[in-house]
């Protein structure tokens, strides 16, 4: 049966290239489901072989190494799914996610947060950074953030979120202050 079902999935894929990643996709994840990791991550790596642009692809790629638990295989994934898409949010916060919650290790989120921030993503971006920060009482990286945050975004939206943050942390008045001379 098994054998079958991998005949017709490689027949499918061999035709020409109009719908293959429907089919890429269905064939990993049909080899995952026999339980059959080291399949499914063989026919994600030749699916992003055909095509290494598809960021969807990735992302499904990394959520099943997460999923059953095989970590280094997903960090290696989310390591080369923000090479090639570093503008794509989704995967750096995947790429945290793991190393925060899963792996426990706010020193690996930090330094993705860091990579991150280097490609200037956008003011929601940095505000997470800087949640993640405070998440760990860490009020001076996230006042070393936020002078980054407005540097790079001088925006009134990125002002506005840094004094209300000197307002709660004990700063304000003395920020309200140096802005007004």
């Amino acid at each position: 049966m098994a054998l079958e079902k991998r005949r017709e999935f490689e027949l499918l894929i061999s035709r020409p290239p109009w719908n293959n990643s429907t089919v890429w996709i269905e064939y990993a994840k049909w080899e995952e489901s026999q339980n059959e990791f080291g399949r499914a991550r063989s026919i994600w790596n030749r699916a992003l072989k055909k095509d290494y642009r598809d960021h969807t692809m990735w992302l499904m790629y990394g959520d099943m190494e997460m999923k059953n638990n095989f970590i280094d295989h997903a960090l290696n994934v989310w390591d080369l799914a923000v090479t090639f898409f570093p503008k794509v949010d989704e995967l750096w916060y995947k790429y945290i996610h793991m190393e925060e919650m899963m792996l426990n290790n706010v020193a690996g989120a930090r330094q993705v947060f860091e990579r991150w921030m280097a490609w200037t993503p956008d003011q929601q971006s940095w505000l997470s950074y800087i949640e993640f920060e405070l998440r760990y009482n860490e009020t001076e990286r996230a006042r070393e953030i936020f002078e980054r945050l407005v540097q790079c975004h001088p925006k009134v939206s990125s002002w506005v979120e840094f004094v209300k943050f000197e307002m709660k942390n004990g700063e304000g008045k003395k920020l309200l202050q140096e802005g007004c001379r």
